[in-house]
């Protein structure tokens, strides 16, 4: 009932009234903190004014103690002395010492009285009857003293010629009380130490000053004597202190230097003589400072504390609801997490099932959750394979998360392969079980093909015999090596590990830098560095070797390190320089064919052309002039005589064309440019092909054999244009340059076909005879339709070429 109450209560506070109430009550502690502040430094101020007055008061009086029997007896060494001087008798200074002396014992603060003429001359003092030979009295001063009628007058502090101590000088005028005449100056000498004594003796605090001044504001006693009085600059009046009071008292703060400070003077009795008590600001402020943080360190952590009471109040009161509110949401999520989950869920006390999800009927094959609720554990997870885990589940909880993998078996028969986690249940309930049943079957399988691929990779790795495998760190260091075949190629396994890589190349690649250069490149570009050359076993042989090196990463694909794939190939190296030995031999022999057939094109052609020809030519001759001796003959004989003539040219011009085909003498006789035209007119006289020709540099110093392998590579391609191009232009651009010769044909007809760089014949042997004489080639399509060849010789390739030709 109570309980109920005080949330109805609590359920109508609002968050936002606590705060107005803590603040409210923050703010009043603030404020009255502040006015005690303010009321303590009200009695502070005035309690520093009532101790500067009662100083000052105090300091007159001790002053007037010292300064009266001083003026008295000056009164009456002046009425002795006026006395004497009626009698007539004109004294002498021993007879003024001796009337002086006992007047001159009032204290241990008078030095000496000396008394004077009215022009300032020594008449004689109480401590000796003569004067000394330097004793002369200020005339300022002098006349200071005869203007003020009968008034002390008090001078500023000096050295005593006679004791070298400082005094400060008391003077009173004598004057003939008849005529009023002035008669001259008696001079009491006070001693300044002992004067200063009656303010040292007081104990005053840090920060407080006292001085005796004269009414000027010159210094006495208490600071620089003879100097102003800086507390007292301003206050003085025509200069003079004007006191504007009865009393003669001023108690004011006045502005110093660097602060305000508090001065307090009061006039010692009817004498021109002040006293003088200031007190810094910052020594009046130090106890209320002081007072004024220890209030501030109770009232503001109070009002700290009550604004944060407010705040956790209401904070929690927000939370307080926000959980109220959000425990419904929470419990629903959490029951809607449930049901979804993927892993059966099961809620069970003493061994028997609460609760279960959906999950767990589809394991169980079950129709719904209500099939299980009610059972015991061990019946549906129970088995010698879940021995373990169902030991658990009669008593109390284990108290830790335990985990058991075991089979299955569900109600519509067959088997599952399941991972059985069982933990505490609520806090506070010693009774229940959390049990989650996670169907591993899929994790199973693929850890099964894992391993099974992992043993398969192992066999095909062990089982290459000419490889290694190592492992390098990211500094190079080898820190292992598979498999056994490793130590069959590299050596010994321990020879090998904790070894830089530089450690598998030759001395002269490691002189190169060619390992760490490889680590750099795969370093820097995340891929796969190979290399082929020689390499070292830790015994000290030798061999020709396939290098990979792959950089390795970890799963966050930060570099962890580098994998190196070494294979011995050196048989296949072997291999491979018979079959370019071999291959070298083939050229040699396919140029020494290519010239031979290349000479015996030319001889070939000499004779068509000189002897076939010249004799085609008689015969021709022979025919005409049988023709013409029977002019008259049958219309027969004629004819066949026609017809002989006929055949005669037709084979003479055939003649020609296969001689020209075999070696053109035009390339002979006028160089390769005229050479070029011929092949032009030949395409324009057989398919009507117009041709042009293109020549940079001079073509009359090139070696025969570069022209003629030009030659036989542009008559190649035109063949090709007038065989299969289908064209209508041709043409062919000669560039020769210092370094060697360009030769491009290029046509407008209608191009490659698919696979022609590859299988044509014609095409091929271009291609090939480029490769032989050091040049190479370039055939494909034309832009803007057509085909195109280019060609590249170097001068000195197909010289050398020719040569080796000519000696196979």
């Amino acid at each position: 009932m109570e309980t109920s109450l005080a949330n109805r209560w609590l359920a109508r506070i609002e968050p936002r009234a606590i705060l107005w109430a803590g603040g409210t009550l923050a703010l009043a502690l603030v404020v009255a903190g502040g006015l005690s502040a303010v009321l303590l430094w009200r009695d502070l101020i005035g309690n520093a004014e009532a101790e500067v007055q009662r100083t000052v008061r105090l300091l007159s009086q001790h002053a007037a103690r010292v300064i009266e029997p001083v003026d008295h007896t000056l009164r009456e060494i002046d009425s002795a002395l006026e006395e004497a001087g009626q009698q007539g008798a004109l004294m002498t200074p021993l007879q003024v010492h001796e009337l002086m002396r006992p007047f001159a014992t009032v204290g241990p603060y008078l030095v000496r009285v000396v008394a004077l003429d009215e022009r300032g001359r020594f008449r004689g003092a109480s401590d000796r009857a003569t004067a000394p030979a330097d004793l002369h009295l200020d005339d300022a001063w002098l006349r200071e003293v005869r203007g003020s009628g009968q008034a002390l007058q008090v001078g500023l502090p000096l050295a005593s010629r006679a004791s070298n101590h400082r005094v400060v000088p008391l003077a009173r005028p004598l004057t003939d009380s008849r005529t009023q005449a002035f008669r001259g100056v008696v001079v009491a000498a006070l001693g300044l130490d002992q004067l200063q004594a009656f303010h040292h003796d007081m104990q005053l605090s840090q920060g407080w000053q006292v001085a005796l001044l004269r009414d000027d504001g010159m210094v006495l006693t208490g600071a620089a004597p003879g100097t102003q009085w800086r507390p007292t600059s301003g206050i003085a009046g025509q200069g003079r202190f004007a006191l504007g009071d009865e009393t003669g008292e001023l108690v004011r703060w006045r502005p110093a230097e660097d602060a305000q400070v508090l001065v307090g003077l009061r006039r010692v009795g009817a004498w021109p003589l002040l006293v003088a008590v200031s007190v810094d600001a910052a020594t009046v402020v130090a106890p209320w400072r002081r007072r004024a943080l220890a209030l501030l360190s109770i009232t503001l952590p109070a009002a700290a504390g009550v604004m944060g009471l407010s705040w956790l109040g209401a904070g929690a009161l927000r939370r307080t609801r926000g959980l109220s509110r959000s425990l419904g949401a929470s419990t629903a999520r959490y029951r809607s997490l449930v049901e979804s989950s993927p892993d059966g869920i099961l809620i069970a006390r003493g061994g028997v099932i609460e609760y279960a999800n959906a999950a767990i009927t589809r394991l169980a094959q079950v129709g719904n959750a209500s099939q299980l609720v009610g059972r015991r554990v061990d019946t549906l997870l129970g088995g010698n394979t879940a021995r373990h885990a169902t030991d658990e589940f009669d008593g109390p909880p284990p108290g830790r998360a335990i985990s058991v993998e075991h089979w299955l078996h569900p109600v519509g028969g067959g088997s599952i392969e399941v991972e059985t986690v069982i933990a505490d249940g609520a806090p506070g309930d010693d009774d229940s079980l959390q049990i989650v049943v996670r169907d591993i079957s899929a994790r199973k399988q693929a850890h099964r093909r894992l391993r099974d691929s992992e043993e398969r990779y192992r066999l095909m790795v062990e089982g290459a015999p000419d490889c290694a495998f190592l492992l390098l760190d990211m500094d190079g260091v080898i820190e292992d090596v598979k498999p056994i075949t490793s130590q069959v190629v590299l050596g010994r396994r321990l020879d090998l590990l904790g070894r830089p890589l530089g450690t598998l190349f030759t001395l002269d690649a490691t002189a190169r830098d060619e390992p760490m250069r490889m680590l750099r490149q795969a370093r820097a570009a995340q891929a796969p560095q190979d290399r082929e050359g020689w390499c070292r076993r830790t015994e000290g042989g030798r061999f020709w070797a396939h290098l990979v090196l792959s950089p390795l990463a970890d799963e966050d694909e930060q570099p962890r390190g580098f994998h190196v794939l070494v294979r011995d190939i050196s048989a296949r190296k072997r291999l491979q320089d018979e079959l370019d030995a071999n291959r070298r031999k083939l050229e040699t022999l396919a140029l020494a064919s290519e010239a031979a057939r290349e000479r015996e094109k030319i001889r070939i052609a000499r004779e068509l052309h000189d002897e076939l020809g010249q004799m085609l030519t008689v015969q021709q001759m022979d025919v005409e002039m049988l023709a013409d001796e029977l002019g008259t003959a049958p219309t027969g004989v004629r004819e066949r005589i026609a017809a002989m003539r006929a055949h005669v040219d037709s084979a003479l011009e055939m003649t020609r064309r296969i001689a020209g085909d075999l070696r053109p003498l035009v390339l002979d006789d006028l160089g390769l440019a005229a050479a070029l035209q011929w092949l032009l007119a030949q395409a324009r006289s057989r398919c009507r092909i117009e041709g042009q020709l293109e020549l940079e540099g001079d073509a009359s110093a090139m070696p025969d054999e570069l022209a003629t392998a030009l030659f036989r590579i542009a008559q190649e391609s035109m063949t090709n244009v007038m065989r299969h191009a289908r064209a209508s232009r041709v043409g062919i651009r000669l560039v020769i340059d210092g370094q060697g010769v360009t030769l491009s044909v290029s046509d407008d007809g209608r191009g490659l076909d698919a696979g022609a760089v590859h299988h044509g014949l014609g095409l091929m042997g271009i291609e090939e005879r480029a490769r032989l004489l050091g040049g190479h080639a370039a055939i494909g399509p034309r832009e803007g339709g057509g085909t195109s060849v280019r060609v590249r010789l170097p001068v000195t390739g197909v010289v050398q070429a020719a040569r080796e030709g000519d000696r196979a």
